[in-house]
């Protein structure tokens, strides 16, 4: 890999984030809070970052990018950005720089774990900035660099191939540059769409925004230590689940859908799959709940089973019921509903249903052939066949996801956690969730974990946000070899 302009383009992200790290600024200024932490981190965040750009400057940029920068630029950059994001977290004194690197990668992963015990005594400036982390995390920083920076083009493709969530990235126009421009903008107009519906729900400006950037995001982080349950609203419940599945849907279908083109959700079968999931999903939950006693209204029990469905399938991990009181086979459909997550192309993490779509089609297949050895049988997303070589990548990715959840398990058992929390932790983190069950359920947080195991949380969470591939590259030596 070549060292330099990695650095280089990491250092203009570091631009970015000195610049985003003004809203939070602008927030703290509003509430006559403290400054000093956001702007000793601003001022670090910049000098750096200029520092950077000024002697590591890269002529002809583009023809440096090859594959193995772009998964460079992705694993590296967002750890470098999460260090210098959690600035503004140490310098307001309540976080240790182990909890803050935890809690900004939680934010950047879009995975919404915590380990805050009282969220609600923070700053404003604080908060806003830890939910904005969700936000820029969602459509990703790497995608953000493709659409403003003028100088990437093939390069830019393979940057987002590290970074862009899915077996595969569409494009959208014939640019990659416009690509991820288009992205951006879809994204941002869903964003004001959520904020104006929660303002004319009863919301504050400061709420609507910080909790549509954990929606829009699939992250969950909530500026209330009761999550969205604390406004106790059907009106904000219903908002928030529309636009929770909407985030877990491929942007691309979006992008058709608001600039003319033809309806084509359900031409999509992984759309498809992906609303049948969480339907069918929606109804066991509510009769599960509702056969327990949990809720003596029908209307009760579909309103949150349904939240926390949409919840956990597009890895959001926003709350407005404690599952931890939940009946066995309810906590056993939301920890399946972990792993699957959104689809490809959305900002949900989790496995992504079109893998699971492409898995079960293999594993048919296969049965299909102990009866018909002979007999040559594709396997076909809709009208497209997929070809041999994405069928053994993603059968590799699951047998990786799956062992690395394995051994995350394993090693967090060895801290003296029980079997639960061990497990739910690891899977809450690696799917991008948040809550789970057990310690770490919805009334729960990471406070309990030792520092170590934080560190490997934070791992689990970057591995699971960039597909696993983009962070094991960085352990392999020829990775590092020109």
């Amino acid at each position: 890999m070549k060292i330099r302009p990695v650095l280089y383009l990491i250092s203009y992200a570091l631009l970015f984030i000195a610049l985003a790290m003004c809203a939070g600024a602008l927030w703290a200024i509003y509430f006559h809070e403290d400054l000093i932490p956001f702007v000793y981190a601003i001022v670090i965040t910049l000098i750096t970052g200029l520092f950077g750009i000024i002697v590591l400057r890269e002529e002809h940029l583009d023809q440096q990018i090859g594959a193995r920068e772009g998964y460079g630029i992705a694993s590296l950059g967002w750890t470098v950005i999460t260090l210098f994001s959690a600035l503004p977290l140490v310098f307001s004194g309540f976080f240790t720089p182990t909890d803050a690197f935890f809690e900004i990668m939680s934010g950047y992963t879009t995975t919404g774990a915590s380990i805050l015990t009282d969220v609600e005594k923070l700053p404003k400036g604080i908060l806003f900035w830890r939910s904005l982390t969700h936000w820029f995390g969602g459509m990703g920083i790497v995608v953000l660099m493709v659409a403003v920076l003028p100088n990437l083009a093939v390069g830019g493709l393979q940057m987002l191939k590290g970074e862009v969530p899915g077996p595969s990235v569409d494009k959208l126009g014939p640019r990659i540059r416009r690509t991820a421009q288009w992205l951006w903008v879809v994204y941002l107009a869903v964003s004001l769409l959520e904020i104006v519906l929660l303002l004319l729900g009863g919301m504050g400006l400061f709420d609507a925004c910080t909790h549509t950037f954990g929606t829009m995001a699939t992250g969950g982080f909530s500026t209330k230590n009761a999550s969205v349950g604390y406004f106790n609203s059907v009106y904000i419940d219903g908002v928030i689940t529309f636009f929770m599945f909407v985030a877990g849907v491929n942007f691309t279908l979006h992008y058709q859908l608001i600039f003319g083109k033809r309806f084509n959700y359900f031409k999509s079968s992984e759309f498809v799959f992906y609303s049948a999931v969480i339907l069918v999903s929606w109804i066991a939950l509510t009769w599960d709940t509702m056969a327990a006693g949990l809720y003596t209204r029908i209307v009760d029990a579909v309103r949150f089973a349904g939240f926390q469905t949409v919840s956990i399938v597009t890895t959001t991990g926003f709350c407005t019921a404690d599952t931890n009181t939940w009946p066995a086979f309810s906590k056993i459909v939301l920890t399946i509903l972990m792993f699957l997550g959104g689809c490809a192309g959305s900002t949900g993490g989790g496995i992504k249903h079109v893998r699971i779509l492409i898995l079960i089609k293999t594993a048919y297949r296969e049965l299909f052939r102990a009866v018909h050895p002979r007999v040559v049988r594709t396997i076909r997303v809709g009208k497209q066949v997929i070809d041999e070589s994405m069928v053994s990548s993603i059968v590799g990715f699951f047998v990786i996801y799956l062992g690395v959840f394995t051994l995350g398990a394993a090693v967090i058992g060895i801290f003296g956690f029980d079997f639960v929390t061990s497990v739910e932790a690891v899977a809450a983190t690696l799917n991008n969730i948040g809550p789970g069950f057990g310690l770490v359920g919805a009334t729960g947080n990471y406070s309990a974990f030792p520092d170590a195991a934080k560190w490997i949380f934070s791992f689990l969470m970057l591995a699971g946000r960039l597909e696993i591939y983009s962070v094991l590259l960085l352990l392999v030596p020829a990775f590092w070899k020109r």
